[in-house]
């Protein structure tokens, strides 16, 4: 009984030194060692979506990226600069020249990196399909999310336009909260009934 508590014992040690080295070697794992971690688990996640006698094949790994924050400084009211950070990303692949340190391609507040990849699906009866696909991990590997593949500047213009829809909606309320801090400040608001931002005029 000793010999199997102990031998417990030892696995559990074994096993705890095996993760702990294993997290160790990947918080300092390079850009290669990350690429080839998230293409397998990329792959084992194509693979387990194929149906019954369904077969794939890579043909290019797009567009690799690995999420980050870019340091910036803020102008501030009273003329000076704040120190503070946006999300960006860093280059771990790209095969079409198209990187944008500011535009991640991959989705969710999780996201570790992002893939991008070509490949097609042959189905049992002949049938052939080619699929682009964002593929976004977790530090865990784990994938986050499977969406169409768009480049950096095809989704930075869907995040702008998303953007002024948000703005178009929000007008009033833009244009009432610009009224208050103008008040605040002592200035005439009774003649303010839209505003700009960004050549865009929204009204009341």
């Amino acid at each position: 009984m000793k010999k199997i508590i102990t031998s417990i014992f030892i696995l559990m040690f074994y096993l705890g030194c095996s993760l702990s080295q294993k997290d160790v070697l990947f918080a300092n794992a390079s850009d290669e060692q990350i690429i080839e971690w998230g293409k397998q688990y990329v792959v084992h996640s194509i693979e387990d979506s194929l149906k019954e006698g369904e077969s794939y094949k890579i043909m290019e790994w797009i567009l690799a990226e690995k999420r980050t924050s870019i340091p910036v400084d803020v102008w501030q009211m009273d003329n000076t600069y704040k120190k503070d950070s946006i999300s960006g990303c860093v280059k771990l692949l790209d095969t079409r020249g198209i990187f944008d340190e500011l535009t991640f391609i991959g989705n969710g507040d999780s996201a570790f990196v992002a893939f991008a990849v070509a490949y097609t699906i042959d189905e049992k009866n002949g049938n052939s399909s080619f699929l682009e696909k964002v593929f976004t991990l977790d530090k865990n590997g784990k994938v986050l999310d499977c969406s169409d593949y768009l480049s950096p500047s095809q989704k930075r213009k869907q995040i702008e336009e998303n953007f002024n829809r948000a703005l178009e909606q929000m007008g009033p309320i833009l244009i009432q909260t610009v009224k208050e801090g103008a008040a605040m400040a002592g200035k005439d608001t009774s003649n303010v009934t839209s505003i700009t931002i960004n050549g865009k005029t929204y009204s009341e």
